[in-house]
């Protein structure tokens, strides 16, 4: 049998993701209040006004003429960037790389080009004027950014702000127009059911982020990357927890992006793209808004998954919303187990948790089918009025 303390030892970044973050904190002397544990967080948002209230039949009425307009215009400009990024990579390769294959003068007009059409596209989706509450960060700054994800058009707004790399999904990368986009921004892939694609990830996240000419944090050799810790994108209502992987590099500069709204929330965790890109187009207009909060250090001896912590709790009070421990893994996990316990058959439960955990050590029982799952989140508070069935049945990633 293998030695989980060896398979940790060989392998830094696994012990903070195979643990749960409150295992991890409690242990280095942070207290996570069970409260504000928000399982909602990965649930789409109920909109207040739908298509029964008056106001909204009106603005989708009448937006609606412009609709088609706005579309068009959409996807020439993702057309026209994709195609820019192609031109100025001509010749190189679209790999991750540490050192930039682009020289300076194709990296600021390809910078350039992404800023323009990223604000372009912010435009056909209603944001009229992009908020930043705190002033941007010197183009020459070399730390890696940090912040919270709360839907796809996060990576447009970086772009318009001038934050082009970042660490992204394997779905992403693989998009046909959004892919190409990222490959000629030298973003970094990341598989996220592939241990050994995380780990690659990371170093090539340290690599890019911690190059040392002797004087500290000196300068980078590629453009710096910008991570969404969170792992997935949340409604907003609260900030899921931080994985720890670019957390281990030195100072990051957390960032704090949200979409106040009065009618349709820019949050998308459940919706259909098409209706999502809908919605979003026949609203007078929309708001973003983006804080980039003061330098973090991690503190002498300080363990990178408290240091993540730390980081969530600042942009999670910078926007007055709670932490949660939880992250996206525990919510599909804890969906897949609930939705296999309400199954008929009790096999489909033991079989998904084998799947998931390997077979059973000796001695140590199944669960039976009417047993609750032990998983972090069958712990977790739910609202009143809403049992572990009803929330099970609601949560759809």
């Amino acid at each position: 049998m293998s030695n989980p303390q060896a398979t940790d030892n060989a392998h830094p970044l696994a012990r903070a993701e195979r643990l749960s973050l409150s295992e991890d904190l409690e242990g280095i002397g942070f207290d996570i209040d069970p409260k504000q544990d928000q399982l909602h967080a990965f649930l789409g948002k109920k909109h207040p006004h739908s298509f029964a209230h008056p106001w909204e039949m009106v603005k989708v009425g009448f937006w609606s003429l412009l609709w088609p307009v706005r579309m068009l215009v959409l996807w020439f400009t993702l057309i026209y960037w994709r195609l820019a990024g192609v031109f100025y990579n001509r010749g190189l390769s679209t790999a991750p790389q540490v050192a930039d294959p682009m020289d300076p003068r194709r990296r600021a007009a390809l910078n350039a080009t992404s800023k323009r059409c990223a604000r372009i596209l912010l435009y056909c989706l209603g944001f009229m004027r992009l908020r930043v509450t705190t002033p941007l960060p010197s183009a020459d700054a070399v730390i890696p950014c940090v912040m919270n994800h709360v839907s796809w058009l996060d990576l447009v707004v970086c772009n318009a702000l001038s934050i082009h790399s970042f660490v992204v999904a394997d779905t992403v990368r693989n998009s046909p127009l959004i892919g190409g986009i990222c490959g000629s921004n030298n973003c970094i892939t990341v598989h996220r059911d592939d241990r050994g694609s995380c780990i690659a990830a990371a170093q090539l996240l340290e690599a890019r982020n911690c190059v040392k000419d002797g004087s500290g944090y000196g300068r980078l050799p590629a453009c710096p990357v910008s991570v969404f810790p969170e792992g997935h994108a949340t409604n907003g209502s609260c900030i899921a927890r931080f994985k720890s992987g670019a957390f281990r590099n030195g100072p990051v500069q957390p960032v704090a992006i949200s979409y106040p709204h009065r009618f349709y929330n820019a949050s998308q965790t459940s919706q259909n793209v098409t209706f999502y890109l809908f919605k979003m187009m026949t609203q007078v207009y929309n708001r973003v808004q983006v804080s980039f909060l003061p330098v973090m250090s991690p503190l002498p001896e300080e363990a990178p998954a408290a240091f993540a912590f730390r980081c969530q709790k600042a942009i999670a009070s910078h926007l007055g919303v709670p932490t949660s421990r939880h992250s996206v893994s525990d919510a599909l996990q804890y969906d897949e187990s609930r939705r296999a316990s309400m199954a008929p058959s009790p096999a489909p439960l033991s079989a998904s948790l084998e799947a998931a955990n390997g077979p059973s050590p000796v001695g140590t029982p199944h669960l039976s089918p009417k047993a609750t799952p032990t998983h972090p989140l069958s712990t977790t508070q739910t609202s009143p009025g809403i049992g572990r069935e009803g929330m099970a049945a609601r949560l759809r990633i």
